[in-house]
């Protein structure tokens, strides 16, 4: 049980209290709060470029859709690395707690040390909430693009049905 009467999963095993190592686990966990915000904020990047390319893409501005896009790719990339970074100081925190096998941050959470139980707590829900408007905004863009191209296949069908009709109109009385 930890000190919230919470039942330990089994995965995590038997593990020593932040208490025990309080100079390596507490300065991690503290360092893991950080970049969490960190995470936020790029997240937080990464929403308003995906907002930005699906009004772009919805709008019609053509010309700027690319550019857009290659923008939501770089703060993708970005995320891709912070992400990394998470996963490498959660794996050396597990180690100092003596976990066993992957942890969740809402696991994790259950043994942050007071002090840190809120702040820890608030990042965590604000990266789910980050996560929520990607894959919204993420829907939206796709959508739109999908409307655009439809839109366009539609075009060149029309453009191919007059060519055709225009030569055979005209074949005979332009010679």
């Amino acid at each position: 049980m930890d000190r919230h009467g919470a039942k330990a999963p089994r995965f995590l095993g038997p593990h020593r209290t932040v208490a025990a190592d309080p100079d390596g686990a507490r300065e991690h966990l503290e360092a893991l709060v950080g970049l969490l915000g960190e995470e936020r904020d790029l997240l937080e990047r990464l929403v308003h470029k995906l907002a930005a390319a699906a009004m772009l893409i919805e709008a019609g501005e053509d010309e700027f859709v690319a550019r857009a896009v290659d923008e939501v790719v770089e703060t993708e990339d970005d995320v891709g690395a912070l992400e990394l970074a998470r996963a490498m100081l959660v794996a050396d925190i597990c180690d100092l707690l003596g976990f066993a096998g992957e942890v969740t941050l809402t696991q994790l959470a259950r043994h942050v040390p007071e002090g840190l139980e809120e702040a820890f707590e608030r990042r965590r829900v604000e990266l789910g909430a980050r996560l929520a408007d990607i894959d919204r905004y993420r829907a939206r863009a796709r959508r739109a693009a999908e409307e655009r191209l439809e839109r366009v296949a539609q075009g060149i069908e029309g453009l191919e049905r007059l060519e055709g009709g225009y030569e055979a109109r005209t074949r005979g009385r332009i010679r």
